[in-house]
């Protein structure tokens, strides 16, 4: 009872927080652990191409903060490579200089630690 309560009060409230789009973000780190696990699903949220090369995901074409933004929290699960280059060691400085280096959206490769 709580929960329709508290989702009428949104409706009505028009409250930002209660909005109930995912986040693209959100939406593309899933995508790309579940093509780890062998779910593809492509062209991913922001119309890339979506694919598996060996072990490693490959997302196409994702926006220079996305790329950021899913690509420190992959690193964090395996090692990363943008745009053709691999991160031996993951900053932030770093990351973002490389995601924000192709205007057409950058190539996130992730590899999964086993």
């Amino acid at each position: 009872m709580f929960a329709v309560v508290a989702v009428a009060g949104c409706v009505f409230a028009g409250l930002r927080g209660c909005n109930s789009a995912p986040n693209p973000n959100d939406v593309l780190l899933h995508q790309m652990q579940d093509a780890a696990g062998g779910v593809i699903v492509s062209p991913h949220v922001f119309g890339g191409e979506l694919r598996r090369d060996g072990r490693a995901v490959v997302a196409e074409g994702v926006p220079a903060n996305s790329c950021n933004e899913v690509g420190w929290v992959l690193g964090r699960q395996g090692p990363i490579t943008v745009n053709g280059v691999l991160l031996p060691r993951l900053t932030a400085s770093s990351l973002a200089e490389l995601c924000r280096g192709n205007d057409a959206g950058a190539s996130l490769s992730w590899s999964p630690r086993e």
